[in-house]
């Protein structure tokens, strides 16, 4: 980390009542690729909920599969506390701009509509701009990613309400320019097919509309219709339901729908971070948490505090100021509650991944997270830098412990610490390593290492593991045999593998494990 980025973390960091400012992450741990979780166990682990891509399936502890219980691209679960139904959080692919319309709030829909007339003069535009020369020979780019994204939100809306002129813009061809290169002036090579193209794709194009769905369950199996929690362009994710099974707190994208297209262009990212909101599974209830979320929410025993990390409004990047934040939910009125005070516990640069940071809970309202202590002032070169490590902290309103190291051997820990699943008693945590399949177990009372499986060749593990109880644990690994594809197995110390992919068909062994 550069000295001055140093001073300024320093600076922002002593504005900020926290217990301990030199827990930081290494900005190279920061960004690396998601371990997944696709398979989330009952609380009795009589069955599972897993990921089918697509779809939700369940499957008993021997692997076998139901089919599909849930349509669409599934983004996280959570399971009731009595194992009676699971949130789930996904995304549902609809055809046209009405059927999405049908599904939306209408505040939602409204302001899709009135944005998706300016998509055809945003395409003229940008049309117009991938035709512009710059100085240095090249051709302008649109300067943000959000701009298109925001663009394809509407995309949909615009082909079904406003084709005509849509299909006019994207087809649209700018006179050629001569343009100056090194090699000397010459004009622009004619234009290719790509607009048409395009065009041609838009026909077929899909919109997600996503949803949080309540589904019941009886003896493993569904158990009645399920029932819509909330539906948004939005996206939702990593759903998790208070130990008391009344609330479900989870995860919503930025709000682009009210911005317009001149936004990107002169301010940038719209919004860091996500927006977390707590619902209610019995009667309607919504309460707005935190913006700039950037970790799964994490509910302390109490049912009604909630853990997340937050990223300071102006930083944006891997390197961006994080705060570990809790707050509680206190009473606003009769039968009402609001999220109260937020409380700093920790300040830092936390490892993340695609997801964000993550968080663990642990008995007796501690939390576990992965972060690296530094000593600042800190030199720009040294031959014995700071390791990863799993740190333990007290997230009790009263505490003031400082955060515990989890006390492992040097170098006994990968370095991107972001892949990890807690036993459900709390004492041991499972470590999975992104750029291999090699799996650990840590107990967190002596800091042991266990070997669970070794690295096998040319593999990248997809799948995070998952406890079924305190001594079964799934993870994805591979037989030692002539196979050369990951699967899904069950381990216990002292115990052979148990493989759950007997009943599989060969496409569920292709898509089930995220295999590299």
């Amino acid at each position: 980390m550069p000295l001055t980025h140093q001073k300024t973390m320093l600076r922002r960091t002593a504005r900020r009542p926290c217990r301990c400012a030199a827990l930081v992450c290494l900005a190279v741990l920061a960004g690396c690729e998601d371990v997944e979780q696709r398979v989330w166990w009952a609380p009795d682990g009589s069955v599972a909920a897993v990921d089918g891509r697509p779809g939700l399936r369940l499957m008993q502890p021997d692997g076998t599969l139901t089919e599909p219980i849930l349509d669409g691209t599934v983004a996280g679960v959570s399971w009731l506390p009595d194992g009676s139904g699971l949130v789930v959080a996904r995304a549902i692919s609809v055809a046209t701009w009405d059927e999405a319309k049908a599904l939306l709030p209408a505040e939602e829909s409204q302001a899709i509509e009135a944005a998706a007339s300016m998509v055809p003069a945003l395409v003229r535009t940008l049309r117009a701009l991938d035709h512009l020369p710059t100085a240095d020979g090249g051709f302008f780019r649109c300067p943000t990613d959000e701009v298109k994204d925001w663009a394809m939100l509407h995309a949909v809306c615009a082909r079904d309400r406003h084709g005509a002129e849509l299909q006019a813009a994207m087809l649209s061809q700018p006179a050629p320019q001569a343009v100056d290169r090194k090699a000397g002036a010459r004009d622009r090579e004619p234009a290719d097919e790509g607009p048409a193209e395009a065009w041609r794709d838009l026909q077929d194009s899909k919109m997600p509309v996503w949803e949080l769905t309540f589904v019941p369950l009886a003896d493993g199996a569904a158990a009645g219709p399920v029932r819509s929690l909330l539906r948004s362009v939005r996206p939702v994710s990593c759903p998790a339901v208070a130990p008391r099974g009344a609330r479900v707190a989870v995860r919503l994208g930025a709000d682009v729908t009210a911005l317009e297209p001149h936004y990107f262009f002169s301010r940038g990212t719209p919004r860091a971070g996500y927006t977390l909101v707590v619902l209610g599974l019995e009667r309607e209830q919504r309460i707005e948490v935190s913006e700039r979320v950037c970790s799964n929410p994490v509910w302390l025993a109490d049912g009604m505090s909630l853990a997340f990390v937050t990223v300071a409004p102006e930083a944006t990047g891997p390197q961006a100021l994080k705060t570990l934040e809790t707050t509680a939910l206190v009473a606003d009125g009769p039968g009402a509650v609001k999220a109260g005070d937020r409380v700093p516990l920790l300040v830092g640069l936390f490892t993340g991944g695609d997801d964000g940071v993550r968080l663990a809970a642990l008995p007796a309202d501690r939390l576990l997270l992965a972060a690296v202590e530094m000593a600042l002032p800190l030199r720009p070169v040294d031959t014995s830098p700071p390791r990863a490590r799993l740190y333990t902290i007290d997230a009790t309103a009263t505490s003031k412990a400082p955060p515990v190291a989890v006390n492992t051997a040097a170098d006994a820990l990968p370095q991107n610490l972001g892949g990890f699943a807690v036993s459900p008693d709390g004492t041991r945590v499972a470590v999975v390593e992104r750029d291999s399949d090699a799996v650990a177990v840590v107990d967190l009372a002596t800091g042991r290492v266990e070997p669970v499986a070794a690295a096998t060749k040319n593999a990248k593990c997809g799948t995070l593991p998952a406890w079924r109880n305190d001594r079964e644990l799934l993870i994805q690994t591979r037989r030692k045999t002539v196979d050369t594809r990951d699967t899904w197995a069950i381990w216990q110390r002292g115990e052979p593998l148990r493989w759950l992919d007997a009943t599989w068909r060969d496409v569920e062994k292709e898509t089930l494990p995220d295999v590299e």
